[in-house]
């Protein structure tokens, strides 16, 4: 296949669209790519993320907590299944970015948990968009179940779909070049990541929480390939980690490319055809979808939306339910502010809760992500 053909695939047709609501409502069993959770597996995703909270990777700091055990980071359940509404197919050559994604969580992930998936898509909404024009939004739920039977998270994600050409040919993103930093603009990030703050083992109690206050912020960036390869997943060279490319390589990967066609992307200069996901480490790939260079893997800069409030709640607290949605590209050299505030607090039968609005903004001033942290603290009146 050459360039040229492939520039073909990939239209947003109502064809595609029906064979996508074909499937809507129907139950499938979810690919595993992590089986049993390991502590060496929670501890190289929290790291890939960059988190600083030892809960999520010491194993003797774990055990002298509240949970006994170090746990996993809200969004560790990637690992297990990769909630992408994309996976059933029904518009091959249709690119897909991460959206977003809604998580409700019953009980902490720790180490020897075996856990499967559920995968329903449920709806897909055609939009219109100032990168591609045309547009479609698929959604799909996740439900979460351990070994005992236990449900353990529900979770409901959403996939943009464009057309490859279509963002060619706008070019809406041609006028944004990678950020120059200069000695002191490193050094001022650096002083950042020090001053980070982690709530740790002293309880944050739920009576000394102001609506409005204002979480301590984190920054994380600037953004490099390494970070990109390495730090979305790291379970299987990046893409299995987080599910983006199940199935192994070589042969397997070879047959993927010839039963989905227009799914692979022809290397213009080799003429090799190669997983379109390449765009998140290479330079070439990132040109053929009109962004002005690699960008990150959604779901990492979704975890920072998190972890401005697991560091601050304690390890005494506990993540309910998290929202967030990606807004804009988080492209090689940008560096990411992450701010939080408390949005509301409140009571529903013996649990306290306070809800926490956070934003990922870049060093543009541009808002990147969104999120929403609802999470149980410990109450002084239950001592």
């Amino acid at each position: 296949m050459t360039t040229s053909e492939s520039s073909t695939y990939g239209q947003i047709t109502q064809e595609g669209l029906q064979r996508i609501r074909d499937r809507l409502g129907v139950y499938y069993h979810g690919i595993r790519h992590v089986g049993e959770i390991t502590a060496d597996a929670i501890r190289t995703y929290a790291q890939g993320m960059g988190e600083r909270n030892p809960l999520f990777f010491d194993e003797e700091y774990g055990r002298k907590s509240p949970y006994g055990s170090i746990i996993a980071t809200p969004i560790f359940l990637w690992t297990v299944r990769a909630i992408t509404a994309t996976n059933l197919g029904g518009l091959p050559g249709v690119h897909s970015f991460y959206g977003g994604s809604e998580w409700e969580y019953y009980r902490p992930v720790r180490p020897g948990d075996i856990i499967s998936a559920t995968y329903r898509p449920h709806d897909v909404v055609e939009k219109s968009s100032t990168y591609a024009g045309r547009m479609a939004i698929q959604y799909a739920q996740t439900l979460y179940v351990d070994h005992r039977a236990n449900a353990v998270a529900k979770a409901r994600a959403w996939s943009i779909r464009t057309e490859r050409r279509a963002a060619r040919e706008r070019d809406r993103f041609r006028d944004v070049k990678k950020p120059r930093y200069t000695r002191e603009d490193l050094e001022a990030i650096w002083d950042a990541y020090d001053r980070e703050e982690i709530g740790g083992a002293t309880p944050r109690y739920w009576e000394d929480v102001q609506e409005g206050e204002s979480l301590p912020p984190i920054v994380r960036g600037p953004l490099r390939v390494v970070e990109i390869i390495f730090g979305a997943g790291r379970f299987d060279a990046f893409n299995t980690g987080v599910g983006a490319s199940p199935g192994g390589n070589h042969y397997y990967r070879w047959s993927s490319f010839r039963k989905h066609l227009g799914f692979a992307e022809p290397d213009p200069e080799t003429g090799v055809p190669d997983h379109p996901h390449r765009g998140h480490w290479e330079e070439t790939m990132a040109r053929l979808i009109a962004l002005p260079g690699i960008y990150d893997l959604g779901p990492q800069r979704g975890s920072w939306l998190a972890q401005i409030v697991t560091n601050w709640m304690s390890d005494h607290a506990f993540v309910r339910r998290f929202y967030h949605e990606l807004r804009r590209f988080n492209i090689e050299g940008d560096t990411t502010w992450v701010h939080g505030k408390v949005s509301r607090k409140w009571i529903e039968g013996d649990q306290h809760l306070v809800e926490c609005e956070t934003n990922c903004q870049n060093q543009r001033g541009e808002t990147t992500g969104m999120g929403r942290v609802e999470v149980i603290l410990p109450s002084r009146g239950a001592e």
